[in-house]
């Protein structure tokens, strides 16, 4: 940590963490610097966020408010204002600046241990991170770094540890469940717990009489600073470690399987390799997963193992996707997007720009009144149907396509409503119009993306008694969305357009 950098846009996420885990989960902290000494790189620009009240300080407004205070021209920036200002609740400081040499190093942590022993959970903020072989303990530039044996000390004390990490060049989807496990290996604890933001990774370890009160704060975390803080748990909570989802976490790369981590810190591009039976857990990009079918998605994508995504129109709601949250600690971060307002599309592409998606999948939709006609609807009513259901959802997979692996799926809802072919009945005229209309531009999209190899899919899930399908629907959320996944899940990894049914059957266009 160096007081030039004091107050940033990467402190304000820091301290909104830290913030949030002191009350959620009601644990003294005990803060440990790890202080050096200025350099000449400047970071006033990384300030400008507080002039931008519009855009950050909804994450957490007392925070900001008090950050606000760094725009007075003359003050001097320093970590001691922290402390002044009251900025964390329930925190104690060790704020000397740490040495380079062995002797004094030592020195060090026995005054921080004697200051912050009475605390529960310890945060370390190295410059750049956990100890690297390049740089052992006592050489110059060792106080960028806290060392395996000082992190193991300060557990086995007792106390519950929060590490900062900046992030090295590797692939960053695999590093921080890479260096999750080698916590949890090196410290002995099964309550690890990753946060992630554009430039950063803090890694959270739990003693055992901390770990559901810290694992229930990571959901607020997740929720409050959606689109800039993101969760990951190497250990699905409701399952234990033996669950799916805790050995696709915990097994990414281990000390054998993984041979680079020795090096992580080199400034060389690596990309850290898992073996054929350890699989990095694969993400999806759930577009309008609040309620009904897209909820339901979610839930299916995360009892088979997925990481989740899912956006919901409204923020300040509370709803069944957040609730859904909070079963799956760590696994699903909620994000806000109306399909209809490009302005928050782009802004979503920003906020994950440094992500990557093994799938895209856009369930946005809306219906009108099913015995209204052509002759009879009115304009805005129709404008309003096409825009929601045709131009919206493609216009976010333009827009959110670059997000998504090379081999990875971009789907769609569509709906059988949308076959010309099979319309025989007529009625729902608007809706079945914006879904073949939906049809023709994914068409378009295909023939302008021919030589990809992701695999692009249009799902019809059936008449399913949702609150849009209505009550007299045939299917059951129950009897559609296990299949429709299966099918999404068959369908990657073979490249090319294809019109589906929840059953996997091929739906003339």
């Amino acid at each position: 940590m160096k007081d030039q950098y004091f107050g940033d846009i990467n402190d304000y996420r820091k301290y909104g963490l830290l913030r949030i885990l002191a009350v959620q989960a009601r644990v003294s902290l005990g803060i440990c610097w790890l202080l050096t000494e200025d350099d000449d790189r400047g970071g006033g620009e990384l300030r400008r966020y507080l002039s931008k009240p519009a855009q950050w300080r909804r994450y957490d407004t007392e925070l900001y408010d008090k950050l606000r205070g760094l725009l007075t021209p003359d003050l001097p920036r320093r970590v001691t204002l922290a402390k002044d200002w009251a900025v964390i609740p329930r925190a104690t400081y060790f704020e000397e600046s740490l040495p380079d040499d062995v002797g004094p190093r030592a020195g060090y942590f026995a005054r921080a241990t004697t200051a912050l022993d009475q605390c529960d959970l310890w945060f370390f903020d190295p410059d750049i991170g956990i100890e690297i072989d390049s740089v052992p303990r006592g050489r110059t530039d060792s106080s960028q770094y806290v060392y395996w044996t000082e992190l193991r000390d300060a557990f086995q004390r007792g106390h519950s540890l929060l590490v900062y990490q900046h992030f090295p060049r590797v692939n960053r989807d695999r590093f921080v469940p890479f260096l999750a496990s080698r916590l949890a290996d090196e410290l002995g604890s099964r309550h690890v717990i990753g946060f992630r933001t554009a430039h950063v990774a803090f890694l959270l370890v739990g003693q055992e009489r901390h770990a559901a009160r810290l694992a229930a704060a990571a959901v607020e975390v997740g929720t409050r600073w959606s689109g800039q803080i993101a969760v990951w748990t190497p250990l699905d909570e409701g399952g234990g470690s033996d669950s799916q989802a805790g050995r696709a976490g915990r097994s990414i790369c281990t000390r054998e399987s993984c041979p680079e981590e020795q090096g992580f810190g080199n400034t060389g591009e690596r990309t850290m390799p898992a073996t054929a039976s350890h699989q990095p857990v694969p993400t999806i990009l759930l577009i309008a997963a609040s309620r009904g079918l897209g909820r339901a998605m979610a839930e299916e994508f995360l009892k088979k193992g997925w990481h989740v995504v899912g956006t919901v129109r409204d923020r300040s709601a509370h709803t069944k996707l957040h609730e859904l949250a909070a079963q799956y600690t760590g696994r699903l971060e909620v994000e806000t997007l109306d399909i209809c307002d490009q302005e928050q599309i782009a802004a979503l592409r920003q906020r994950l720009s440094d992500r990557m998606f093994e799938m895209l999948f856009v369930n946005a939709g809306i219906t009108n009144d099913e015995k209204e006609t052509i002759e009879d609807v009115t304009t805005d009513e129709f404008i309003r149907v096409m825009v929601t259901n045709a131009l919206s959802p493609m216009r976010v997979v333009e827009a959110l396509q670059g997000l998504v692996s090379a081999d990875g799926l971009i789907g769609v809802m569509s709906s059988g409503q949308g076959s010309v072919t099979n319309n025989v009945t007529g009625m729902r005229e608007v809706y079945r119009g914006s879904k073949a209309a939906l049809n023709q531009f994914m068409r378009s999209y295909a023939a302008r993306h021919a030589g990809t190899q992701r695999a692009l899919v249009l799902m019809a899930p059936g008449w399913v008694r949702t609150e849009m399908g209505g009550p007299d629907a045939r299917l059951s959320i129950d009897e559609s969305v296990p299949n429709l996944v299966n099918v999404l899940l068959k369908k990657r990894g073979n490249p090319g357009l294809e019109y589906l049914d929840y059953q996997g059957r091929t739906v003339p266009w």
